[in-house]
């Protein structure tokens, strides 16, 4: 009768009817748990915000000394593909040098070897003097 009249909380109290009628026993629900405040939620989320952020920082410093590691391996290689890139005088194996030196100076920080990296780039400067191109690409990102 009250389901048809449209009485307010019928469905609930239908439901907890039938509960006690089969001895059903009420799931734990989030009546019985805490309330938590707005404020309190909002620090929940940025504290596993931090964490998420940190995770991730974390990763990525991983990442970069696995790439660091693989470079320093192949430092070598990479210096002789430098001056053979700077041998054609284009402005786009120019800009392919520069990645390689950027990458390099990462790894000589890495290191701790950026003293030896600078004397390098040093003398780089001193036998392309006349690559304007060059030595403007090194000054604009901070290796003259």
């Amino acid at each position: 009768m009250k389901v048809a009249t449209g009485e307010i909380n019928v469905g609930i109290q239908l439901t907890n009817r039938l509960r006690e009628l089969f001895k059903i026993p009420r799931s734990e629900s989030n009546h019985d748990a805490p309330k938590r405040s707005f404020s309190q939620l909002l620090e929940n989320a940025n504290e596993q915000m931090q964490q998420r952020q940190q995770r991730e920082k974390l990763a990525a410093q991983q990442q970069k000394i696995r790439k660091l590691e693989v470079l320093a391996k192949n430092q070598d290689k990479v210096w002789s593909d430098i001056y053979k890139l700077l041998e054609f005088k284009q402005s786009k194996t120019y800009d392919q040098a520069v990645a390689h030196l950027v990458d390099l100076r990462e790894l000589a920080e890495y290191q701790g070897k950026l003293e030896e990296f600078k004397a390098s780039i040093k003398q780089m400067q001193k036998d392309y003097s006349t690559r304007t191109g060059l030595l403007s690409r090194l000054k604009k990102i901070g290796l003259l």
